[in-house]
């Protein structure tokens, strides 16, 4: 795993750290895409303490029914998208995850708008990438081409995950 955007935070006492990855050696091997988010919490005073850690990702690959991605959360699969049938433009997939109350991603509000905004910029740009190839492509040729293109945009990816947990806070978590 390659990290795309590696930060420290500090909120109200307590540290955060939010890291999100993609997985290079997947995507090096075939047309897969795969994203890790982990985000750790500890007491910004107690150095000792141990880190709370909650981690979801993203996975897109190519399958008999099309491109499908998979979003998941502490190991569970929480959505299964067929991204050949999302339509252009602001996703509902995408606006989905942004409605979602970051509590749900493991309590803390500020934890929720990290995990929330990886999830969200990493999908938006796999279906910016989407929108950009022709539907009449051959499968597996369609997802190494979004694939190249994703790979292309991991720095604005960092971007957006900064920009959309700023959105988040500034919003309360909603």
């Amino acid at each position: 795993m390659k990290n795309i955007f590696d930060r420290e935070f500090s909120n109200g006492g307590t540290l955060y750290r939010c890291v999100v990855a993609w997985d290079d050696e997947a995507y090096s091997k075939g047309d897969n895409l795969g994203f890790a988010i982990s985000v750790e919490s500890r007491p910004e005073d107690n150095p000792e303490a141990a880190w709370e850690k909650i981690e979801a990702g993203i996975t897109c690959e190519p399958t008999e029914d099309g491109l499908v991605g998979t979003i998941s959360v502490e190991g569970i699969e929480v959505a299964r998208l067929n991204l050949d049938m999302i339509f252009e433009g602001n996703s509902a997939a995408e606006v989905f995850i942004e409605s979602i109350p970051s509590v749900f991603f493991g309590g803390d509000p500020f934890v929720g708008c990290l995990i929330r905004a990886g999830l969200s910029s990493i999908l938006g740009q796999i279906l910016d990438c989407r929108s950009s190839i022709s539907t009449e492509e051959r499968l597996y040729y369609r997802a190494r081409m979004i694939a190249e293109c994703v790979v292309r945009h991991l720095e604005n990816i960092g971007y957006q995950v900064a920009a959309r947990t700023a959105r988040c806070v500034i919003r309360c978590g909603f």
